[in-house]
């Protein structure tokens, strides 16, 4: 059986995050074999090992899935909300229990998101070093200046630092596509309101090599033989 990390092991079985395992292992709070586990690196053969989180094992054998999603507008990307809005659980009933999202989109932007169980996956995804672009249809409440349009294309300075979008097309006078590599929260509506629009509509179509192509609102879909293939030519390995 393969080796992997206790990560990869815990973000398969469980619905922690990597932040939260992170904590758990500080904590002294998982044990591999019956000894403290004290990295988050530490290999593991998931099939004879014993792995615990306080006074509870965590067995059997892994298998990892990968989705993409079509996330609907008004939509939280989380699975629970304190306040009762509409999150990503009421698309996912009879999927494997442990999925999370890669990622985020506000609650009114629509499109593409990576569901996985695939601790490891996620963290390649996110990582700034694989540099993976996102591109998104922007639409705007009034026409885009050709003046806003270079700004756009030489970098803002916002008020967490400078933004660089790597593509940037107008469709129309008011709807344009843009690409970036960086994650910040709300980066897009942030540089539009520097600039005086509001977004009206904002839509992620790609995350690096996997579109979004024709999937329908609120639906899920595994990764496609391609779609793994296309991610493993740029380096981005599958658990």
């Amino acid at each position: 059986m393969k080796r992997i990390t206790i990560e990869q092991f815990i973000s398969a079985k469980t619905a922690y995050s990597r932040r939260e395992i992170l904590a758990l292992i500080k904590k002294g709070s998982v044990y591999h074999n019956g000894h403290v586990v004290t990295s988050i690196s530490l290999k593991i053969n998931p099939v004879s090992d014993t792995i615990k989180i306080g006074k509870t094992a965590i067995s059997g054998r892994l298998t990892f899935y990968y989705y993409k999603f079509h996330k609907p507008r008004d939509v939280i990307t989380t699975f629970s909300d304190p306040n009762n809005r509409k999150d990503l659980s009421s698309f996912l009933e009879g999927y494997h229990e442990s999925l999370f999202p890669v990622g985020r989109l506000d609650r009114n932007t629509t499109g593409l998101l990576i569901l996985t169980n695939d601790g490891h996956f996620a963290h390649q995804i996110s990582h700034p070093k694989f540099k993976l672009n996102k591109t998104y249809k922007v639409t705007l409440d009034k026409p885009f200046t050709k003046p806003h349009f270079q700004r756009l294309q030489t970098g803002i300075m916002l008020p967490d630092g400078p933004i660089v979008y790597t593509g940037a097309t107008m469709i129309s006078d008011s709807s344009l596509m843009l690409t970036l590599s960086e994650g910040r929260n709300r980066i897009i509506r942030k540089t539009f309101e520097l600039l005086g629009y509001d977004v009206k509509k904002l839509h992620r179509d790609s995350i690096g090599p996997l579109e979004l192509g024709t999937l329908p609102k609120g639906t899920l879909k595994p990764f496609n033989k391609s779609e793994i293939s296309t991610f493993k030519k740029i380096g981005i390995a599958f658990s």
